[in-house]
Order: structure tokens, then sequence, then C-alpha cells
């Protein structure tokens, strides 16, 4: 279970980041987050409802640090 709370910490975070990156949208990244999110539920990954709190609470995080990522990279065009 430790595991999955570490990796529930830091891999939607990345995730948001990475989509936002790629697609330049906050909005469809974290779309696709949660997306993915809600399939691992579905399939029993995320079984204890910490797990599923952190990914949660990972997923807010991640949303505002792309949020000033994107701010920063705007800017500099």
């Amino acid at each position: 279970m430790v595991i999955k709370i570490i990796s529930g910490m830091v891999l939607p975070f990345l995730l948001v980041l990475f989509f936002t990156r790629v697609t330049y949208s906050v909005a469809v990244g974290t779309l696709l987050t949660i997306v993915l999110l809600i399939l691992s539920i579905y399939k029993g990954y995320a079984d204890y409802p910490v797990v599923i709190a952190v990914d949660i609470t990972s997923v807010i995080i991640g949303v505002i640090y792309a949020r000033k990522m994107m701010d920063r990279l705007r800017s500099k065009a």
C-alpha cells in the first residue's frame, strides 16, 4: 500500500504536466489524467480510499503547477 500512496503522489502530478505540455491545454491535460484515474479505480488498482484521495490531491496540485507553467510559456512567446 505504501508504494501505491507514493506513486499516487507523483504519477498524477506528472501526467497532468505531461499532457498539458503535449496538448498546450490545461483542461485537456487534466481531463486525460482524470479519465486515466477513473479507469484505474474501475479496474481495481486504487482500492483504498486513501490512495484515491492522494491521487485527487496530486491532480489538483498538478493543475495549479500546470497553469503556472503555461503562463510562463505564454509570457516567453
